[in-house]
């Protein structure tokens, strides 16, 4: 357990990066994504280019608070299956 926690101290355990393939569905989408901004980000001007780039960025701040969130949520619900787990233990 001491060394999990030194790893984790450390910055050797970076629970926050995503291994994703080449190929995943996620990426396939993201690069969509990509592309469809950059194209609108090109034919936009003005007051609306401006307002689409504040979008952007506010989706991305929404987006890594979500992800921030999630990651949270994730680890209290492993904590419970650890706790719930060692608790019957102790019931045998």
């Amino acid at each position: 357990m001491n060394n999990i926690l030194e790893d984790l101290y450390f910055g050797n355990i970076n629970p926050n990066e995503n291994t994703w393939t080449r190929d995943s569905e996620y990426l396939q989408f993201g690069k969509v994504s990509v592309e469809a901004e950059r194209a609108l980000a090109d034919r936009l001007e003005g007051e609306t280019k401006k307002q689409f780039d504040r979008f952007v960025d506010a989706t991305g701040h929404m987006h890594a608070i979500e992800a921030s969130l999630r990651f949270a949520e994730g680890f209290r619900l492993g904590a419970k299956i650890m706790l719930a787990v060692l608790a019957e233990e102790r019931e045998v």
